[in-house]
């Protein structure tokens, strides 16, 4: 069964099951005044007790994913025999692809177990992303040596204090990869609403000029932490500094109490092979969709016109 939760039901469930930071209360809210959507709580029960639940953008009819680089929440009660969960999100999904024309999910590595998405009639396909384990950091020879160019270069760096600067460079980075406008706008707003616990700048410095910048989201209750944005000037990445910087952001999370970094994508073959270097762990995550056959029908269309 399907049902509306309120925000303190909500709050409760997540709280209970040891929700992360995408499930909060405050980081939704900021979501939702960012990306102009209404979220709407949704429970799954099971002979009328909450067993998992999910929190979604909706907009136009449809459940839409307004940021990138975000997971959807998710939570289920792992106390709860895995076949009831399924059985129970089985059929609320049922009940949600009444109400919406097209539906757009991105879970975190977390959720191995979509099976009631496949049941349920969506499509799903596979990503993948790093996870850096900070207590167990051993980097391959090539970035040891690349560290040590970037410090002999007199490349120096900071945490928290350029944020405005940061957050301008990789906005900027944002619009020269091609990412809509509305994308690009949804992110500005949403970083400028996180405080500064939440929210870390950390910078390489050459000449009192930023020559990469990383803006790095942090799950302190979790100890995770997941690099969403990143910037760099190319010629300066041949003394080293987009490596040394991600060195200088992984001692510093540890510092902090942070355990683990979402490196945020190992989609792109250039861009896994970069954080591969840094011996991460390879995981893999579910983006999963549903679209009702008019709208199949009419993208399908979409895509045989060429302007």
């Amino acid at each position: 069964m399907l049902k509306e939760l309120n925000k303190n039901s909500w709050k409760e469930f997540c709280s209970a099951s040891h929700g992360d930071i995408f499930t909060e209360l405050e980081f939704i809210q900021n979501i939702e005044n960012a990306s102009e959507v209404k979220i709407k709580y949704f429970g799954f029960y099971a002979a009328n007790k909450l067993v998992a639940a999910t929190c979604l953008p909706e907009k136009n009819n449809t459940i839409i994913h307004p940021i990138d680089f975000l997971y959807t929440p998710f939570v289920i009660d792992n106390s709860i025999n895995p076949n009831v969960i399924n059985e129970s999100v089985q059929k609320g999904l049922e009940e949600l692809k009444k109400r919406y024309s097209s539906i757009l999910l991105k879970f975190s590595p977390k959720i191995i177990d979509i099976r009631a998405f496949n049941w349920a009639g969506f499509t799903s396909e596979v990503r993948y992303t790093y996870i850096q384990d900070l207590a167990a950091i051993h980097y391959h020879d090539s970035v040891n040596k690349k560290i040590d160019k970037a410090l002999n270069n007199d490349i120096t760096f900071s945490i928290g204090d350029n944020k405005e600067k940061s957050i301008v460079l990789n906005l900027k980075k944002l619009n020269e990869f091609g990412i809509s406008a509305n994308q690009v706008k949804y992110i500005d707003h949403l970083i400028h609403s996180l405080s500064e616990d939440v929210l870390q700048d950390y910078n390489a410095i050459f000449e009192d000029q930023i020559i990469a910048s990383n803006l790095i989201l942090k799950d302190v209750n979790n100890k995770m932490a997941y690099t969403i944005l990143l910037a760099s000037d190319k010629q300066f990445q041949k003394l080293g500094s987009d490596v040394a910087l991600y060195d200088y952001f992984f001692k510093k999370l540890a510092e902090q109490g942070i355990q683990k970094v979402d490196l945020c994508g190992a989609n792109m073959k250039s861009i896994a092979a970069f954080k591969s270097s840094f011996n991460p762990e390879l995981k893999s995550y579910y983006i999963v969709r549903y679209d009702k056959p008019i709208r199949k029908l009419i993208k399908s269309i979409k895509g045989l016109i060429k302007p």
